[in-house]
């Protein structure tokens, strides 16, 4: 069975269209919606988000401001702040962007913001309203998976929902926004028994529980309509003679593996190529076909290398990894980092936050390891420190960079560097076949 997409992009412009319509009237009407977002420390991530945000706002004729806090400020301020944004009736919504510096508590400082103003549906007014059916303010990420349905002209009523994700932010208020509308709605998680029981019986699966490889093809039944949250890079080729679309990635020893290894230090296991060059002829050229059979690196990055070579895309080209200890150990120092430490068995990039190493669980979840004595050699950049990192090494003159690149990447790390924007990419989400010898 054919599938079809359903481009959230598409969908998004046409929300977009109708808001600027409505807007507009407000205008007319001496009305300007006004946005205030606040933003503590100087995490990348968060900063993209909110130039979106912002430039959204002023597509559509919103009023945006976007206070920004150190890291290090203290709850009483960021409460007493949110006390002025809520009697500033210029201001009809405020959002707090997540996630929040360890020593903050993100219950007190969401429960600080008015329900009538809580965009992002995060105070338990605006939950409590869905669970009795009468949503007010929704989450952004659920009311999207909703948005999408609707316009779809997916039905929901009588269907069977399952939602993979159990966060007050994505998967509880989707699971209460579906039993609104009439589903009958299983939630599950990544340690729920038997998975593929509860996916191979839904008509609507939802996945936002930020476990890459979770659930498979295998795993759902035809017909089914899937929203994925989707942070996972994959490669994705299309059918030589049907053109259909199809993904394909490394699969690895073990979750620990999977969720918290670097790529040098994942295992790909032994029938993976095997199983994947007896597909690749319907996809590429036999020549990267026979590349690919020709490559034997056990790791993710060793793999790709390797392979790339054979495909001589790294003709003339010095690679220099920062895996590499005495690149690491010649490396300046940082206060923002990875270490790659033991854990379970494996090899784990863990972050130093607040004095502690932590692996990311998804959301707001994370692990606390033990204390453990590393050297320079452990050591790798977050994407926040990583320029000036890699600069103390390399010492580039010139950087290309796409446009989300150019957007986190601070550039004051290293001015003696010019910055090259790279030419768009048309379908970036997939991959290029027609590499020439």
């Amino acid at each position: 069975m054919a599938a079809t997409l359903l481009d959230g992009a598409v969908i998004a412009q046409r929300v977009y269209a109708q808001l600027k319509e409505r807007i507009q009237r407000l205008h007319v009407r001496g009305v300007q919606p006004g946005l205030a977002a606040i933003l503590i420390g100087e995490n990348s991530a968060s900063r993209i988000y909110l130039k979106n945000k912002a430039q959204a706002c002023e597509d559509v004729g919103v009023h945006s401001e976007i206070l920004r806090f150190p890291a290090d400020c203290s709850e009483d301020e960021l409460v007493r702040r949110l006390q002025a944004l809520n009697a500033n009736p210029r201001l009809h919504g405020i959002l707090v962007q997540l996630p929040l510096p360890a020593h903050l508590n993100s219950g007190r400082i969401l429960q600080g913001i008015a329900p009538a103003k809580d965009v992002d549906g995060f105070n338990w007014v605006n939950l409590g309203a869905m669970v009795a059916g009468h949503t007010l303010l929704a989450p952004c990420t659920p009311l999207g998976v909703m948005t999408i349905l609707d316009y779809a002209q997916v039905p929901i009523e009588g269907r069977n929902a399952v939602v993979i994700g159990r966060s007050a932010i994505v998967g509880k208020p989707l699971a209460l926004m579906l039993i609104a509308r009439g589903a009958t709605v299983s939630v599950c998680s990544s340690k729920t028994a038997d998975l593929r029981q509860y996916t191979s019986m839904a008509d609507i699966l939802a996945v936002a529980v930020g476990r890459p490889g979770l659930v498979d093809g295998s795993m759902i039944k035809p017909g089914a309509v899937v929203i994925d949250d989707h942070r996972e890079t994959q490669t994705t080729l299309r059918h030589r003679k049907t053109g259909e679309p199809q993904t394909f990635n490394f699969t690895f020893a073990n979750k620990t593996q999977r969720k918290w290894s670097p790529l040098f230090r994942k295992h790909i296991p032994a029938d993976w190529a095997a199983h994947t060059a007896r597909q690749l002829p319907n996809f590429v050229d036999p020549r990267w076909v026979e590349a690919f059979k020709q490559t034997t690196a056990a790791n993710p990055a060793d793999f790709c290398l390797e392979l790339y070579r054979r495909m001589g895309l790294l003709d003339g080209i010095r690679v220099v990894r920062s895996s590499d200890p005495t690149v690491r150990t010649a490396a300046c120092a940082i206060t923002d980092f990875f270490v790659d430490v033991p854990h379970a068995g494996e090899i784990v990039r863990a972050r130093m936050m607040a004095g502690a190493l932590k692996l990311h669980e998804g959301g707001e979840s994370y692990v606390t390891l033990p204390p453990e004595p590393f050297t320079p050699a452990q050591v790798s950049p977050t994407r926040d420190s990583r320029l000036r990192w890699m600069q103390s090494v390399i010492h580039c003159t010139h950087y290309i960079a796409g446009a989300g690149e150019q957007a986190y990447l601070n550039k004051a790390d290293a001015p003696e560097i010019t910055f090259v924007p790279r030419d768009p990419i048309d379908r970036s989400d997939e991959a290029y076949t027609d590499v020439p010898l």
